[in-house]
Protein backbone atom coordinates (compact mmCIF):
# COMPACT_ATOMS: atom_id res chain seq x y z
CA UNK A 1 0.00 0.00 0.00
CA UNK A 2 1.36 3.35 -0.99
CA UNK A 3 1.20 6.12 1.58
CA UNK A 4 1.57 9.67 0.41
CA UNK A 5 3.05 12.30 2.66
CA UNK A 6 1.96 15.88 2.67
CA UNK A 7 4.20 18.62 3.87
CA UNK A 8 3.08 19.93 7.16
CA UNK A 9 2.56 23.60 7.73
CA UNK A 10 5.67 25.16 9.29
CA UNK A 11 6.03 28.52 10.92
CA UNK A 12 9.05 30.51 9.77
CA UNK A 13 10.47 33.12 12.08
CA UNK A 14 12.40 35.85 10.28
CA UNK A 15 15.86 36.73 11.57
CA UNK A 16 15.85 40.15 13.10
CA UNK A 17 18.31 42.57 11.47
CA UNK A 18 18.68 46.31 11.42
CA UNK A 19 16.64 46.38 8.23
CA UNK A 20 13.77 44.36 9.69
CA UNK A 21 13.90 46.48 12.82
CA UNK A 22 13.62 49.55 10.65
CA UNK A 23 10.70 48.01 8.77
CA UNK A 24 8.99 47.05 11.99
CA UNK A 25 9.27 50.54 13.41
CA UNK A 26 7.79 52.00 10.25
CA UNK A 27 10.96 53.39 8.66
CA UNK A 28 10.73 54.11 4.97
CA UNK A 29 13.10 52.86 2.27
CA UNK A 30 14.60 56.32 1.93
CA UNK A 31 15.43 56.43 5.63
CA UNK A 32 17.09 53.03 5.41
CA UNK A 33 19.10 54.19 2.39
CA UNK A 34 20.17 57.35 4.21
CA UNK A 35 21.35 55.32 7.18
CA UNK A 36 23.36 53.04 4.90
CA UNK A 37 24.86 56.06 3.14
CA UNK A 38 25.94 57.64 6.40
CA UNK A 39 27.62 54.44 7.55
CA UNK A 40 29.35 54.12 4.20
CA UNK A 41 30.54 57.72 4.30
CA UNK A 42 31.86 57.22 7.83
CA UNK A 43 33.88 54.22 6.73
CA UNK A 44 35.22 56.16 3.73
CA UNK A 45 36.30 59.07 5.94
CA UNK A 46 38.07 56.71 8.34
CA UNK A 47 39.91 55.01 5.50
CA UNK A 48 40.81 58.36 3.94
CA UNK A 49 42.17 59.74 7.24
CA UNK A 50 44.18 56.58 7.87
CA UNK A 51 45.73 56.86 4.41
CA UNK A 52 46.74 60.54 4.70
CA UNK A 53 47.84 60.47 8.37
CA UNK A 54 51.40 59.26 7.54
CA UNK A 55 51.78 62.09 5.03
CA UNK A 56 50.58 64.66 7.57
CA UNK A 57 53.09 63.39 10.13
CA UNK A 58 55.85 63.38 7.51
CA UNK A 59 55.18 67.01 6.55
CA UNK A 60 55.02 68.08 10.21
CA UNK A 61 58.33 66.34 10.92
CA UNK A 62 59.95 67.95 7.88
CA UNK A 63 58.75 71.44 8.85
CA UNK A 64 59.96 71.05 12.45
CA UNK A 65 63.33 69.80 11.19
CA UNK A 66 63.73 72.84 8.93
CA UNK A 67 62.83 75.22 11.77
CA UNK A 68 65.24 73.59 14.23
CA UNK A 69 68.02 73.57 11.63
CA UNK A 70 67.49 77.27 10.92
CA UNK A 71 67.62 78.08 14.63
CA UNK A 72 70.78 76.03 15.05
CA UNK A 73 72.49 77.84 12.19
CA UNK A 74 71.44 81.21 13.59
CA UNK A 75 72.89 80.32 16.98
CA UNK A 76 76.10 78.89 15.53
CA UNK A 77 76.71 82.13 13.64
CA UNK A 78 77.12 83.83 17.02
CA UNK A 79 79.34 81.06 18.35
CA UNK A 80 78.91 78.44 21.04
CA UNK A 81 80.03 77.88 24.59
CA UNK A 82 82.56 75.34 23.32
CA UNK A 83 84.04 77.58 20.61
CA UNK A 84 83.41 80.97 22.27
CA UNK A 85 80.96 83.64 21.16
CA UNK A 86 81.62 86.55 18.84
CA UNK A 87 81.26 88.94 21.78
CA UNK A 88 83.88 87.12 23.89
CA UNK A 89 87.27 88.61 24.58
CA UNK A 90 90.28 86.80 23.16
CA UNK A 91 92.34 85.04 25.82
CA UNK A 92 95.82 83.57 25.48
CA UNK A 93 94.58 80.36 27.12
CA UNK A 94 91.54 78.24 26.42
CA UNK A 95 89.16 77.93 29.36
CA UNK A 96 87.82 74.36 29.62
CA UNK A 97 84.09 73.82 29.58
CA UNK A 98 82.67 71.72 32.39
CA UNK A 99 79.08 70.51 32.58
CA UNK A 100 77.55 70.70 36.06
CA UNK A 101 74.21 69.20 37.02
CA UNK A 102 71.94 71.68 38.75
CA UNK A 103 70.98 70.52 42.25
CA UNK A 104 69.46 73.67 43.68
CA UNK A 105 65.79 72.72 43.42
CA UNK A 106 63.86 72.79 46.71
CA UNK A 107 62.53 69.64 48.32
CA UNK A 108 58.99 69.22 49.63
CA UNK A 109 57.58 67.48 52.67
CA UNK A 110 54.48 65.30 52.36
CA UNK A 111 52.32 68.23 53.47
CA UNK A 112 53.78 70.43 50.72
CA UNK A 113 56.16 72.44 52.89
CA UNK A 114 59.33 73.31 50.91
CA UNK A 115 62.82 72.94 52.35
CA UNK A 116 66.39 73.09 51.09
CA UNK A 117 69.46 71.20 52.19
CA UNK A 118 72.11 72.87 54.30
CA UNK A 119 75.35 73.65 52.54
CA UNK A 120 77.74 70.70 52.64
CA UNK A 121 81.13 72.11 53.62
CA UNK A 122 82.87 68.95 52.40
CA UNK A 123 81.29 69.16 48.92
CA UNK A 124 82.94 70.96 45.99
CA UNK A 125 81.89 74.48 45.11
CA UNK A 126 79.16 75.69 44.77
CA UNK A 127 77.38 73.09 46.90
CA UNK A 128 79.49 74.06 49.92
CA UNK A 129 78.23 77.68 49.90
CA UNK A 130 74.75 79.00 50.67
CA UNK A 131 73.45 81.65 48.24
CA UNK A 132 69.70 81.40 48.92
CA UNK A 133 67.49 80.97 51.95
CA UNK A 134 66.50 83.21 54.81
CA UNK A 135 68.36 86.54 54.48
CA UNK A 136 71.51 86.66 56.56
CA UNK A 137 74.88 88.34 56.73
CA UNK A 138 76.51 85.04 55.72
CA UNK A 139 74.54 84.85 52.46
CA UNK A 140 75.30 88.49 51.68
CA UNK A 141 79.02 87.84 52.21
CA UNK A 142 78.89 84.80 49.94
CA UNK A 143 77.36 86.89 47.16
CA UNK A 144 79.91 89.65 47.70
CA UNK A 145 82.81 87.21 47.33
CA UNK A 146 81.21 85.83 44.17
CA UNK A 147 80.43 89.04 42.26
CA UNK A 148 81.98 91.87 44.28
CA UNK A 149 85.01 92.22 41.99
CA UNK A 150 83.43 91.47 38.64
CA UNK A 151 85.02 94.32 36.63
CA UNK A 152 88.58 94.55 35.35
CA UNK A 153 90.67 96.81 33.12
CA UNK A 154 91.68 95.84 29.60
CA UNK A 155 94.41 97.16 27.38
CA UNK A 156 94.06 99.40 24.35
CA UNK A 157 94.73 96.44 22.06
CA UNK A 158 92.07 94.32 23.77
CA UNK A 159 89.57 97.17 23.53
CA UNK A 160 90.37 97.57 19.84
CA UNK A 161 89.72 93.87 19.20
CA UNK A 162 86.49 93.98 21.19
CA UNK A 163 84.93 97.25 20.03
CA UNK A 164 86.97 98.42 17.06
CA UNK A 165 86.62 102.11 16.22
CA UNK A 166 83.81 102.43 18.78
CA UNK A 167 86.13 101.72 21.70
CA UNK A 168 86.27 105.40 22.69
CA UNK A 169 82.63 105.11 23.74
CA UNK A 170 83.65 102.68 26.48
CA UNK A 171 86.40 104.71 28.13
CA UNK A 172 86.01 104.58 31.92
CA UNK A 173 85.40 108.22 32.87
CA UNK A 174 86.27 107.63 36.53
CA UNK A 175 89.26 105.30 36.42
CA UNK A 176 90.51 105.89 32.90
CA UNK A 177 91.33 103.23 30.36
CA UNK A 178 88.77 100.59 29.51
CA UNK A 179 86.73 98.67 32.06
CA UNK A 180 85.09 95.40 31.08
CA UNK A 181 83.37 92.46 32.70
CA UNK A 182 81.89 89.08 31.94
CA UNK A 183 78.16 89.07 31.26
CA UNK A 184 77.89 85.92 33.36
CA UNK A 185 78.75 87.93 36.47
CA UNK A 186 76.36 90.68 35.41
CA UNK A 187 73.65 88.03 35.22
CA UNK A 188 74.52 86.84 38.72
CA UNK A 189 74.38 90.44 39.93
CA UNK A 190 70.85 90.76 38.52
CA UNK A 191 69.79 87.53 40.21
CA UNK A 192 71.13 88.80 43.53
CA UNK A 193 69.23 92.07 43.15
CA UNK A 194 66.00 90.18 42.51
CA UNK A 195 66.73 87.99 45.54
CA UNK A 196 66.91 91.11 47.69
CA UNK A 197 63.81 92.63 46.13
CA UNK A 198 61.79 89.60 47.26
CA UNK A 199 62.53 90.44 50.91
CA UNK A 200 61.95 94.21 51.25
CA UNK A 201 61.51 93.88 55.04
CA UNK A 202 65.17 92.81 55.30
CA UNK A 203 66.61 94.74 52.35
CA UNK A 204 65.19 98.30 52.12
CA UNK A 205 64.88 99.29 48.45
CA UNK A 206 67.54 102.02 48.70
CA UNK A 207 70.05 99.55 50.11
CA UNK A 208 70.31 97.37 47.03
CA UNK A 209 69.11 99.29 43.98
CA UNK A 210 69.29 102.80 42.60
CA UNK A 211 66.33 102.50 40.28
CA UNK A 212 63.62 100.61 42.16
CA UNK A 213 60.96 98.45 40.54
CA UNK A 214 61.75 99.68 37.01
CA UNK A 215 65.31 98.42 37.28
CA UNK A 216 64.12 95.11 38.70
CA UNK A 217 61.83 94.70 35.70
CA UNK A 218 64.83 95.31 33.47
CA UNK A 219 66.67 92.51 35.28
CA UNK A 220 63.87 90.12 34.37
CA UNK A 221 63.80 91.29 30.78
CA UNK A 222 67.56 90.91 30.40
CA UNK A 223 67.36 87.23 31.37
CA UNK A 224 65.85 86.62 27.91
CA UNK A 225 69.26 87.33 26.38
CA UNK A 226 70.58 83.92 25.24
CA UNK A 227 74.28 84.76 24.88
CA UNK A 228 76.74 85.27 27.67
CA UNK A 229 80.22 86.68 28.30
Amino acid sequence: MHHSTRPTDREYIPVETKETESLNDGSSDSEIFDARSRRHQGRNLSCCFASILPWILTVAFAVSTVILTAKLRAQSSFGTYQTNFKTDFAFPIKVPLEEIQFRGSPHFLKNGTPWIKDADETAPWPENVRYVGEPSHEIDENWQRLIGKRYFSISEEEAKRAWGDRRQEFVDQNMGGYTAGFDMFHTLHCINELRKALRPEYYPPKSHTLHGALHNGTYLDMRHTPLGD
